[in-house]
């Protein structure tokens, strides 16, 4: 279910995890309707929420965010609205990904966005999930992501260390084939 309400413009929507037996339900802000294309990222973004929370309502609050405003960008077919929070992220990216600071949460889609761009396919935050769903309670997001990167000829390590990489090069330093 999908509701509409005047948020007071602080977010654009949330969703609550099913509990006692209720389903899952998205809310939106009502004072998107008019402006379409606020009102698809939106839904696409909870939507994402209430998908990724069924494979593991447990994953890092980070992964969470950045998985679902990767999966956004990929529907609306831009990150142009997340520009201040990728910038933040790029600057606090010395904490880590595991940093769970609200203001660098969505920027934090870099993460997926390498993931699946320089492998290609973009199936592979999908496997991610897939991965911690599959080791049930406790899993564990790092041995998830080396399992699925093992799996394409890489590892954690290896990919994390092209990603600070990519970091680095991005903004005044890009050399054009990178962020």
């Amino acid at each position: 279910d999908v509701f509409l309400a005047n948020l007071g413009g602080r977010v654009d929507g949330y969703f609550v995890r099913a509990a006692n037996g209720l389903p899952t339900y998205l809310v939106i802000d009502s004072r998107l309707l008019g402006n379409d294309a606020l009102l698809r990222a939106a839904v696409a973004h909870q939507y994402a929420h209430a998908v990724l929370d069924a494979y593991d309502p447990g994953a890092p609050l980070w992964w969470s965010e950045a998985s679902a405003a990767w999966l956004e960008g990929q529907i609306v077919g831009s990150y142009a609205h997340y520009t201040e929070a990728i910038q933040t992220a790029l600057d606090a990216s010395v904490g880590g990904l595991g940093l769970d600071d609200a203001r660098v949460l969505a920027g934090r889609l870099l993460w997926p966005t390498y993931l699946a761009g320089v492998h290609g396919q973009t199936g592979i935050v999908r496997q991610i999930w897939e991965s911690l769903d599959g080791a049930g309670d406790g899993s564990d997001l790092w041995a998830a992501t080396d399992q699925v990167l093992r799996a394409s000829g890489t590892s954690l390590e290896e990919a994390f260390s092209d990603y600070s990489l990519w970091l680095l090069l991005s903004g005044s330093r890009s050399d054009d084939r990178h962020f």
